[in-house]
């Protein structure tokens, strides 16, 4: 087993990391909450550390990398 670094939309990292962690692929998003602020409210917002980039653990089999190209 392995991780790779998966190449993702930017902005399209929890998304795509829901949909792997619910085909039983383990993950890693690194990630850091901050608190924006606008003219009425302020809201925690969950930021990706490294936009557009996703780890995954896998093995190098075919099938396995496969599952992951197909998200």
């Amino acid at each position: 087993m392995n991780w790779y670094a998966l190449y993702v939309k930017s902005r399209h990292e929890f998304l795509t990391h829901g949909d792997l962690v619910r085909k039983g692929i383990e993950t890693f998003l690194p990630a850091s909450r901050r608190l924006r602020q606008w003219k009425d409210r302020k809201k925690w917002i969950d930021f990706a550390i490294f936009p557009g980039y996703l780890f995954v653990h896998v093995s190098p089999q075919p099938e396995a990398l496969l599952t992951v190209l197909k998200t």
